[in-house]
C-alpha cells in the first residue's frame, strides 16, 4: 500500500518586507551601538580614561584612570553601558 502524501499548502508571509526590512535594520542598528559601546570602552583603556556621570548635572566626563578608586563621594559615578554614546562634556586631568 503506497504512503499517503502530504498534502502541500503554501504558509503564510508572517512578516511583510517593510517588516522584515525593519527588524533587519534594527539588528543592525543594535549592533552597531553594541560595537561603539565596545571600541569607546577600548580606546578610553588605550589611553587611560575612565568616564563618569556628575549626578547634579548629568554631564559626563573623561577623567583619568583610577579616578573612582579613590574617590568615595556621591556627586560622580562611573557611567553606565548606555550612556557611552553620550557625548563628553570635558577631559579632566587629575593626576
Amino acid at each position: 500500500m503506497p504512503c499517503p502524501r502530504a498534502i502541500r499548502r503554501p504558509l503564510p508571509p508572517s512578516l511583510s518586507a517593510s517588516e522584515m526590512s525593519d527588524s533587519i535594520m534594527s539588528s543592525w542598528e543594535n549592533r552597531n551601538q553594541s560595537q561603539d559601546i565596545m571600541s569607546q570602552k577600548q580606546s578610553d583603556a588605550t589611553l587611560g580614561y575612565e568616564r563618569i556621570v556628575d549626578t547634579e548635572t548629568g554631564n559626563i566626563y573623561k577623567i583619568d584612570n583610577g579616578f573612582t578608586d579613590w574617590y568615595d563621594g556621591s556627586r560622580y559615578k562611573s557611567i553606565t553601558d548606555d550612556q557611552y554614546t553620550d557625548s563628553v562634556k570635558a577631559v579632566i586631568h587629575w593626576k
